[in-house]
């Protein structure tokens, strides 16, 4: 896109991280034109939205949380996770079946419930 300054922008993220005669850049078009496109991960990144609100814990001290420790928020982020978990794809691949690492079940997932040993 040209703007009355001749000045051009772009989103691609191709063209943001490599100059076109970089070795990645050369690389990365051989692979695709070779044998197809390598995708990154993608990512979801969710704000909580609200108001911060206080917590009185077993000692009788009141702890101010922000709304992302909010009970619903963290079970709708939950339901989010999940659904994305089930996403599959035509041919039947969900993204158990690609993880990089076999030793954890959600690798390819960072997010609140792994600190809980990854358990949805």
């Amino acid at each position: 896109m040209l703007t009355k300054y001749n000045l051009r922008l772009t989103t691609d993220p191709i063209e943001l991280w490599a100059a076109p005669t970089s070795r990645s850049r050369i690389e990365k078009t051989f692979f695709d034109e070779t044998f197809r496109p390598f995708y990154r991960t993608q990512q979801v990144i969710v704000k909580a939205l609200g108001q911060p609100f206080n917590y009185t814990d077993l000692f009788g001290d009141t702890v101010k949380f922000g709304p992302v420790f909010n009970k619903d928020f963290m079970l709708a982020l939950l339901d989010l996770q999940q659904d994305i978990e089930a996403i599959e794809s035509p041919s039947g691949v969900k993204l158990v079946d690609v993880r990089a690492c076999k030793i954890f079940a959600n690798d390819f997932i960072s997010n609140i419930t792994f600190y809980f040993s990854g358990l949805s």
